[in-house]
């Protein structure tokens, strides 16, 4: 087996202790293309309202409010981009029916129905599994996202996981969280004694882990088996148990620009400037801004970010002068690779030799004494 990296932490970045809410955005910005069709009937909408689809997405209103215009802006990478803007009426009216108990006693044919035909979600994966693999883990440094989630709905989680395998008679449940997430192992402990069917994983705090291909070498992840993060657990809980459309996701927001790091609840299709000027307090205020990862994230604008459910963790990054040099031949980046990609060969070629399997970690980068952004070569992105 390929030795994996053990992510060196710097003390100069902390991780968040609570969580805060910042739910009051004045618009909301959701992607759309101006073709897209919307399937309302007047301006004024209700929170949890279907509006469009958009690349056979369902897109809801995470606000009741008025949709004002579709404009275009720039997205995260700088590219252009249009959203449906909505103005927050800060009523949070909603049509929601909702069901207040629930018990997985009983399942009701109508509720397996309502499951397998809910909208927006592929159930065919859990067709002929032996095995459900829950993913506690996050492999970015400094996020605690899934923590604070599994601290505060961790009965949810596993309730949603007792559903799904009576529902798809799935035998087996498997929940991992890396070694060092203590919190998060504790807290499932106090409830998993009364699900039979279900175990714990504890996996070793290494990089990339979180990805299926690496997670395969600590426990079986095959064909028979269907793995599903904590958060879409948690989502399909509100959704299908709860009847409530996602509004909101956790952003961790930190660096060694940071005073204070957060994890903030914020309703999806929020500017980030917005929440960052109401929530944030900076040590430097000469800093990058990097969306999804340290070592496989974005560098954006800060002006440029709606907050999207892919949005996991922005860090603020106190800017330093590094150069790329020429190439050394050292070698380290094929060492590193995950997965023994050629980093080195695809840099050689400028892009021309990529690699399908590249997991786009970022190590072959992190890992590199020149500095070069290898990324851009192994995945064909080039330019």
């Amino acid at each position: 087996m390929k030795k994996l990296l053990t992510i060196s932490k710097d003390a100069s970045i902390k991780v968040a202790s609570t969580i805060y809410d910042y739910l009051a955005a004045d618009h909301i910005y959701l992607p759309i293309d101006p073709t897209d069709k919307l399937l309302i009937h007047s301006k004024n909408v209700t929170k949890g309202e279907l509006l469009y689809r958009h690349k056979k997405k369902g897109y809801y209103s995470p606000v009741s409010g008025k949709i004002l215009k579709i404009e275009e802006k720039k997205n995260k990478e700088g590219e252009k981009q249009y959203y449906l803007n909505i103005k927050n009426d800060y009523q949070e009216n909603d049509s929601y029916v909702g069901i207040s108990e629930f018990t997985t006693v009983k399942i009701s044919t109508d509720f397996v129905k309502k499951v397998r035909e809910y909208p927006d979600y592929s159930w065919y994966k859990f067709r002929r599994k032996e095995k459900i693999i829950l993913n506690g883990m996050e492999d970015e440094p400094y996020v605690a996202n899934k923590t604070f989630l599994h601290k505060y709905y961790a009965r949810e989680i596993l309730q949603m996981l007792d559903i799904l395998g009576d529902v798809f008679k799935i035998p087996e449940i498997v929940l991992c969280f890396k070694e060092n997430d203590r919190e998060s192992i504790e807290t499932v402990e106090a409830f998993i004694g009364t699900y039979p069917n279900m175990s714990l994983k504890i996996l070793p705090d290494v990089y990339p882990i979180e990805e299926r291909e690496i997670l395969s070498r600590y426990l079986p992840v095959n064909d028979e088996a269907v793995v599903l993060s904590s958060e879409e657990v948690f989502d399909l809980y509100r959704e299908i148990v709860k009847e409530r459309r996602k509004d909101a996701v956790l952003i961790t927001l930190t660096g060694d620009a940071v005073t204070t790091p957060k994890v903030v609840r914020v309703k999806i299709g929020t500017p980030l400037q917005e929440v960052v000027e109401a929530t944030m307090n900076f040590k430097s205020q000469d800093y990058q801004v990097i969306v999804n990862g340290l070592l496989k994230g974005v560098e954006s604008n800060i002006s440029d970010i709606i907050i999207t459910e892919d949005i996991r963790v922005v860090y603020f990054m106190v800017k330093k002068v590094t150069h790329e040099s020429a190439c050394i031949h050292c070698g380290k980046c094929n060492e590193v690779c995950p997965v023994r990609c050629k980093p080195y060969l695809a840099y050689l070629s400028q892009g021309k030799r990529c690699d399908e399997q590249c997991l786009e970690c970022g190590l072959c980068s992190f890992i590199c004494p020149s500095h070069i952004p290898l990324y851009k070569y192994i995945g064909g992105k080039y330019e």
